[in-house]
């Protein structure tokens, strides 16, 4: 039995501290006299404007002229227009800034050629020829100045002190040119500022799920936000939204036990001591044997001379209740430190520990981001044991969650006659892992289904079969079954799946830990290990939630069916039990810029607006009778069903 494997996957990194070969993308370095961040703004939403001047392409640049350093208007052809109630300089100013705008202009007719959208800028130019003719008509007494100065190519702004401020239809080759001309100083894109509004609606979203309150962790991870929101169509949404909602009870007063390598909890990820605790509560060995717990905060095993086992428990411990990258921050997250290995010896006897000394009357959830596959030709009574003692603390309100590995094989390895445990023990949530929204770039793609099915058999058996002995040269390989289209509702190409996985979770994260050279650490990281407490995080949030209700792991797994996003798994039969992702319960899917293109959940709750019109299953607009029926899906609450 094997951590995920870490024995086989982890190396020394160049900072003292171990890592996981090929799972981890990058790593920071933080350095541990700076503060991570500030507990009170840590979910301030802003954005910063990055004014670096970057060129926009065709687009209205803004000019900014100094009048002190342009000719004197003596020089130049004046026009006496402007003398009219207006002082010396004030005249001066106008004729600077006249000159200008027909110096600018000329250059735009003169470099068409220049733009990439040259059919815009003609249109702009021949919109301007009749302003210069109106303009030369009325030269001499007009009453309205900027009417005859401004045109649309480039028109005046604004004036304060000595300073003037034209906007200009330019292409990125003359932007140079205008920055040479007399009394410029500048000419850069316009930018932008953004209205104090929320993008969400927290009542709607208390509404939808029923929780007694809602908590919003802004710019989250996407592991996260993927969690917290339904189906991400880009067809429905301008952009996708990097929050993360959950209930405000956060997991308060729910215990976490996670069984794993190691953990330090000394973290700022756990800086709110004061609403629960974080800490180790035992250290054992492989061979069952309690080892001096010297310290709650730190407890890493030095198993013989290897050191590998550092980091493992505190990443898995940050994706289930840190404070930035957790599901749950409020819960109690207890580490029991397994040395080595976890053997069956070491988790019996902390099952045992736990049952007898720290299980209170509400329950607990019980962390496994660990397994191994077990030929059932082979009788051990170990697995026995093991059953009946989870049997034991799940009538005691104990919930399993476990994950199911990374071969990237069917749990059920039918040609072997090997099961992977404990997923498959019963009263275990067995946790596989998808992808995970890449910068939000990767949503979900519409899939055409075929007979209703998302892949191309509907027995498992047959792709476990195929997936284990088909020769690797055939053309119809596994990238073909396990479709080579990246989504975040594809199974991991790393993560187990198959019949007896119960529920999928993200399996690309974002952790922060510290090493044991007191060295913080940020890494993006992947596999079953962390999808495992991402489902532990959210079950703990329902807990604290629903404080009240008695649950074991077969009713936890109902609410998250029933919570859950079903039958957008690529590869998994369509209505087939396992086509399940995990959600927290908030399906309402928002537009971080507030723009939509669709109805109903999928789209902040937006309602078709022409007549007659009904809110299709998919979320489009639609006077389609078919798919206006109840029966396909209709959502009735946006839109005309029948």
């Amino acid at each position: 039995m094997n951590v995920m494997g870490v024995a086989d996957v982890m190396n020394i990194n160049e900072y003292g501290c171990w890592k996981i070969k090929d799972h981890i993308l990058n790593i920071f370095i933080i350095f541990s006299s700076s503060p991570r961040f500030d507990s009170e703004n840590d979910d301030i939403d802003f954005k910063i404007n990055n004014l670096d001047m970057e060129l926009k392409g065709d687009d209205y640049y803004l000019v900014f002229i100094n009048h002190t350093l342009m000719t004197p208007p003596e020089k130049k052809k004046k026009r006496n227009y402007f003398k009219r109630n207006h002082n010396d300089n004030e005249i001066e100013e106008k004729e600077q800034i006249n000159f200008l705008i027909d110096e600018i202009h000329q250059l735009i007719v003169n470099n068409v050629d220049t733009y990439d959208h040259q059919e815009t800028v003609e249109n702009i130019i021949k919109n301007d020829e009749e302003k210069l003719r109106k303009r030369k008509r009325n030269e001499i007494d007009n009453e309205n100045e900027n009417e005859d100065t401004d045109l649309n190519s480039v028109f005046y702004l604004s004036s304060v002190n000595d300073e003037s401020l034209l906007t200009t239809f330019l292409s990125n080759d003359i932007i140079d040119k205008v920055k040479g001309m007399d009394g410029v100083y500048a000419c850069v894109p316009n930018f932008y500022f953004e209205y104090g509004k929320n993008h969400y609606n927290k009542q709607d979203i208390l509404n939808y799920t029923g929780w007694k309150d809602v908590t919003v962790r802004k710019n989250a991870d996407n592991h996260l936000s993927q969690i917290s929101q339904g189906v991400v169509n880009k067809k429905l949404i301008g952009k996708y939204d990097h929050n993360y909602y959950y209930p405000s009870q956060g997991g308060k007063d729910v215990d976490i036990f996670i069984f794993d390598t190691g953990f330090i909890f000394d973290h700022p990820e756990y800086a709110n001591k004061d609403v629960r605790e974080t800490k180790c509560v035992a250290q054992i060995d492989i061979n069952g044997k309690f080892k001096e717990l010297y310290d709650d905060q730190y407890c890493l095993n030095y198993a013989y001379y290897d050191t590998y086992s550092m980091d493992h428990g505190s990443m898995v411990a940050d994706i289930a209740g840190g404070l930035k990258h957790g599901v749950a921050p409020n819960a109690n997250i207890y580490g029991i430190s397994l040395e080595l290995r976890p053997s069956f010896a070491s988790v019996i006897v902390g099952l045992k520990y736990v049952r007898d000394n720290l299980l209170r009357e509400n329950g607990a959830i019980i962390n496994f981001s660990f397994g191994g596959f077990f030929s059932n030709y082979f009788y051990h009574p170990g697995l026995k044991f093991f059953q009946e003692l989870i049997n034991d603390l799940s009538k005691r309100n104990v919930i399993f969650v476990a994950g199911a590995h990374n071969y990237s094989v069917s749990v059920n390895l039918t040609t072997y006659n090997a099961k992977l445990y404990p997923c498959l023990f019963d009263n275990v949530i067995c946790v596989g892992a998808t992808n995970t929204f890449m910068d939000g770039e990767d949503l979900y793609n519409e899939f055409k289904l075929e007979n209703n099915t998302m892949k191309k058999t509907d027995d498992f058996n047959e792709i476990d079969d195929y997936i284990t002995h088909n020769n690797s040269n055939n053309n119809n390989n596994d990238d073909n079954i396990k479709s080579s289209l990246y989504h975040a509702y594809q199974i991991a190409e790393f993560s187990n799946y198959g019949q007896g996985v119960d529920i999928y979770a993200p399996g690309y994260v974002t952790a922060e830990y510290k090493c044991y050279n007191t060295t913080n650490i940020s890494v993006n990281t992947s596999g079953t290990s962390f999808s495992t407490p991402i489902v532990v995080g959210v079950i703990a949030n329902l807990m604290s939630e629903y404080e009240k209700q008695k649950l074991d792991s077969n009713k936890v797994l109902e609410h998250l069916t029933f919570l859950g996003i079903k039958n957008y798994i690529d590869f998994i039969p369509f209505n087939h039990i396992s086509n399940l992702i995990i959600n927290n319960g908030k399906g309402i899917v928002y537009s971080e810029d507030g723009i939509y293109h669709g109805c109903g959940i999928g789209s902040g709750l937006k309602k078709c607006e022409g007549e007659d019109e009904c809110c299709t299953l998919d979320g489009y607009c639609t006077k389609d009778k078919k798919y206006c029926n109840l029966n396909y899906g209709c959502q009735y609450q946006f839109g005309k069903c029948n």
